[in-house]
């Protein structure tokens, strides 16, 4: 969720919700189901013509990609509902939530985690979840509880991740954590050939936005010092996919993360958008055009799906962040907040079938009930 003085947000109020279990009270009907529509990221020595043939050699996995859910009361009742049905969509074999558990507007409270955690434990599948900016950077809000943003992101540590690193939910993912590096986040792992991991990257400039609701007008050093640390973490897991991407023929490298580093409002600031998400762009890009693979950003946070290429020959972002194009690079944002009732299940296609000129990855927006 993007600050209060450069974006719209939607101001919802959070009733009365039980926590205790994973019952919400019953207010609201769900928002009417979008539409079904499949898309498919270009390949990038193949012709739409040839990504688009019927028949796809080899087996392809999927999984679902989902965020910026639950918001306002409707969402949190439905909830229950909504991670049964994606973990028992037909063909998904795990789910990955991009983060924003909550609207920027309501309280940071540690029974509310709590509370989503045993949501996401009843999962049917493996469940990966990186954090958004409404459950910790954003906290220090006064209708967020006015907390201490780093002590919300120790407690949100505390609640949703395991020691032994496993995703939440039912089932076996094999994952490797940052937990010895203190990011039991950052996750990584392997499916059909293509190599996924999870990174701590956030709206509200990646962190960086002053803790207002706390009377910080500034940047603190300790705010400074989690966003160093974090940031190195961060980049040396992308760089580690790249590395192992080769070490080990994958087919493609997937990057998960929250914030929308390409959302229109960072144009206007371009040092702020830098300072932010510089190096991250940088890893992303440099890995990108060394390895030759395609390579994918997969976010949340500006709630409206898209699919792009945002570092394509001629983008204007090539100059918001100092790098050179990337032609293998797609984007793909996830549709979120209280009106959105969707998931996209993201199909990996199998090696054989990229060596046959298919792209990796293909989305399609599935409407929830």
């Amino acid at each position: 969720m993007l600050p209060l003085n450069t974006r719209t947000c939607l101001f919802l109020t959070l009733g009365a919700v039980t926590l205790a279990g994973v019952g919400a009270p019953a207010s609201a009907h769900a928002p009417a189901p979008a539409s079904s529509q499949t898309t498919t990221a270009p390949a990038p020595t193949a012709p739409a013509s040839t990504v688009q043939a019927p028949a796809v050699p080899g087996r392809s996995v999927s999984f679902a990609l989902f965020g910026d859910t639950p918001y306002g009361d409707a969402q949190i009742a439905a909830f229950p509902s909504t991670i049964r049905q994606i973990s028992t969509a037909p063909g998904i074999r795990y789910a990955v939530h991009v983060g924003d558990i909550k609207n920027g507007s309501t309280r940071c409270d540690t029974e509310y985690f709590r509370w989503v955690r045993t949501v996401f434990d009843t999962s049917r599948v493996p469940l990966v979840y990186t954090p958004g900016d409404n459950e910790w950077t954003d906290c220090h809000r006064a209708n967020n509880g006015s907390y201490n943003p780093l002590e919300r992101l120790s407690a949100l540590r505390t609640v949703m991740y395991n020691r032994d690193g496993s995703p939440l939910g039912r089932g076996h993912l094999k994952v490797r954590t940052q937990a010895r590096a203190g990011m039991p986040e950052n996750a990584e792992w392997e499916t059909n050939g293509v190599r996924f991991a999870t990174v701590n990257v956030q709206g509200s400039h990646n962190g960086l936005d002053p803790w207002t609701g706390l009377g910080k007008t500034q940047v603190t050093p300790e705010q400074q010092a989690e966003f160093t640390a974090r940031m190195a973490a961060n980049t040396a897991q992308i760089t580690r996919q790249f590395d192992r991407a080769k070490h080990e023929k994958n087919t493609a490298v997937a990057i998960v993360l929250q914030a929308d580093m390409f959302d229109s409002y960072l144009a206007s600031d371009p040092a702020a958008a830098r300072a932010a998400f510089g190096p991250i762009i940088k890893a992303i890009a440099d890995g990108a055009r060394t390895s030759g693979k395609p390579v994918y950003i997969l976010n949340g946070d500006s709630h409206s799906y898209k699919q792009l290429n945002p570092l394509a020959p001629g983008s204007a972002w090539l100059g918001v962040y100092d790098v050179a194009p990337v032609s293998t690079l797609t984007q793909v944002t996830v549709e979120g907040a209280a009106t959105v009732h969707e998931f996209t299940k993201v199909t990996i296609q199998a090696p054989v079938a990229v060596r046959k000129g298919f792209a990796p990855l293909t989305f399609t927006r599935v409407p929830l009930s």
